[in-house]
């Protein structure tokens, strides 16, 4: 009867390992997985932009004109309708700056660490998480053109600001 048990028991394990594999080799599937975990955590904000505009294909990727000192892009990746651009500086900090269409997704910022305040740039409504401690990193996010930009950094939260200003195709 244990035999029988065990292999019973093997059985579903593979089947369960296989079906895990088909699932997760699909892009969507495994973005809706992703998401799921990520709505089920109790301490986040949720920042989500309807449809505006379909200026949304971006098929030009806007890049900032300003960075501060030092600071020079490192990595350019595109994560299906997300294109992400890194920059970092000797000492090893690092920018990162994500663009999608609106309709595309939310961004979901940690409240427990962060101070929410509202900011323009360039004439739009922006949300500017302030962090709290030296361990956790700034967040501004904004929509214009039918996209939405984040910039995460530990560095001042006015330089983010300024960064999000000089943005251009």
């Amino acid at each position: 009867m244990a035999r029988r048990f065990g292999k019973v028991a093997a059985c579903i394990a593979i089947v369960f390992t296989l079906l895990n594999a088909v699932l997760l080799s699909v892009e969507a599937t495994r973005n809706s997985i992703f998401n799921a975990i990520i709505a089920w955590q109790e301490k986040y904000t949720e920042v989500k932009f309807g449809e505006l505009e379909k200026e949304s294909q971006q098929e030009n990727v806007y890049r900032p004109t300003y960075l501060p000192e030092g600071y020079k892009e490192t990595s350019a990746e595109r994560y299906g309708n997300t294109f992400t651009l890194i920059y970092a500086n000797n000492a090893g900090d690092e920018i990162l700056f994500d663009q999608r269409p609106a309709e595309s997704g939310t961004s979901l910022v940690d409240n427990e660490n962060t101070e929410y305040t509202k900011v323009k740039v360039s004439g739009n409504t922006a949300y500017l998480f302030k962090a709290l401690t030296a361990d956790d990193a700034n967040v501004l996010i904004w929509q214009s053109n039918g996209l939405v930009y984040e910039l995460t950094s530990k560095i001042d939260s006015a330089e983010l600001i300024r960064i999000g200003e000089s943005l251009k195709k």
